[in-house]
């Protein structure tokens, strides 16, 4: 059987920023790795805000923003690659100001690679039901097939994800449950639309 081969890790996004700045010395405190750097936000005061699955967010000294630690995940560096490429500027996804990749030594579940990530995101709103029409639209497009692209024509934004998502790789697969996405105003912002098949192999936390 060929061995799987993990695509380009998604690029170091540097900030010159107090934020950035400080990260910048607690990667160096910790090492890189990912199980050091979250005792490290804990023990600066960072409030952990919550947890996806896997990952970790920490609230930063201003408020302006979230460090989002995640452990290895294709889904995850999957999106992050859009985020810096083809959707680094659309409405519909969160603007990402730093990016450093860590290592990560968690042991109990199988993966490709042992890169996790300390991403900073701009701070979003909770979701709200008032968006369930917009995310309707992108299902029936990108989950169920029920509409072709066509359906997305009035908003050049929305399509332009909708054929991201659809170019997501062998390995990805969708998750584009209300739990993974968040607004900006009234604006409706798609977080963390994938999971890995790495992802199916860990054990729940």
């Amino acid at each position: 059987m060929p061995t799987f081969s993990p695509p380009p890790l998604p690029k170091r996004l540097r900030w010159d920023n107090p934020v950035g700045l400080q990260l910048d010395q607690f990667l160096s405190e910790t090492e890189g790795k990912r199980e050091r750097m979250l005792e490290r936000l804990a023990a600066a005061g960072w409030p952990c805000i919550g947890h996806g699955y896997f990952s970790d967010v920490f609230l930063t000294p201003c408020g302006q923003y979230v460090v989002r630690v995640s452990p290895p995940d294709e889904g995850y560096e999957a999106y992050l690659r859009f985020l810096q490429g083809s959707l680094s500027s659309n409405p519909y996804t969160p603007k990402i100001f730093y990016h450093v990749p860590l290592i990560d030594t968690t042991r109990g579940y199988s993966s490709n690679n042992n890169r996790g990530h300390v991403t900073v995101v701009e701070r979003l709103e909770p979701f709200s039901p008032a968006l369930r029409p917009v995310v309707d639209r992108l299902r029936k497009v990108v989950v169920t097939s029920e509409a072709d692209m066509s359906t997305l024509a009035d908003d050049a934004d929305l399509l332009a994800l909708a054929k991201a998502l659809n170019h997501r790789g062998s390995r990805i697969y969708l998750d584009l449950k209300e739990d993974n996405m968040m607004r900006r105003g009234d604006r409706l912002v798609v977080t963390d639309p994938f999971y890995g098949r790495d992802y199916l192999q860990r054990p729940k936390r």
